[in-house]
């Protein structure tokens, strides 16, 4: 991250820093691996232009969001409930 994501200010100040993760929908189940796993920093900016916190990397959607991603909102009636509701 070069600028902050929403005032575009080049001054982002490294706050916190907890080492590097794969994206949480791509870790691998033990009995279930897929290959090597690509890791991403997890350190926080803080942006003191307009007040943001934010990750150092954007990690690319096809990555967090791949074509077996497990998540279904159509599987649940406290979801369909809450967007009726948000609709009305």
């Amino acid at each position: 991250m070069t600028a902050c994501l929403v005032c575009g200010n080049q001054y982002l100040e490294p706050v916190l820093s907890l080492g590097s993760s794969p994206p949480t929908c791509a870790m691998q189940p033990v009995a279930k691996p897929r290959g090597p796993e690509t890791h991403y920093p997890l350190d926080l900016l803080y942006c003191h232009n307009c007040t943001l916190a934010q990750l150092s990397v954007q990690v690319p959607p096809g990555e967090l969001f791949p074509a077996d991603y497990p998540y279904s909102s159509g599987n649940s009636q406290a979801l369909h409930d809450n967007f009726r509701s948000l609709a009305r």
